[in-house]
């Protein structure tokens, strides 16, 4: 499965629990407005240092985890280019920018292939991938 973050510190603590994989992230759309790379660090530090919002979701908070973990990952999705901030993009700075069709509670958003083709056999193939997904989760 492929996905979306919706919050830089939730999902750091998510991909922490091992509940997503870097590989599986697509990108991290965030609301913070961190317009270089140090105060991007910055952020995530002070996300380290603070209870997360998610942290009832895990049962744990950034600062459970040896922070070089963390800021590694961190500096990793930065580096690869999976950190989209667009408050950097916005002449105001967005202030109070957040993904319009979310609540509080979400963190992903999964990404699903879809199947475009109407051959039989990868119409079957494409319902057994579907079955597989459903069971894995």
């Amino acid at each position: 499965m492929n996905y979306i973050g919706t919050t830089l510190s939730g999902c750091l603590l998510s991909m922490m629990c091992k509940e997503v994989s870097f590989e599986e992230v697509i990108v991290i759309v965030t609301g913070t407005g961190a317009s270089t790379f140090e105060k991007y660090v910055a952020v995530v530090e002070a996300y380290y240092d603070r209870d997360n919002r998610h942290s009832y979701k895990y049962n744990a908070r950034l600062g459970d985890f040896p922070r070089e973990e963390v800021l590694s990952l961190a500096n990793h999705l930065y580096e690869t280019g999976k950190i989209h901030q667009p408050r950097n993009f916005l002449e105001s700075g967005g202030g109070g920018y957040r993904l319009p069709f979310l609540n509080d509670n979400e963190v992903w958003l999964e990404i699903v292939p879809t199947n475009k083709c109407n051959r039989p056999a990868v119409v079957e193939a494409y319902e057994k991938y579907k079955m597989l997904d459903t069971l894995y989760k």
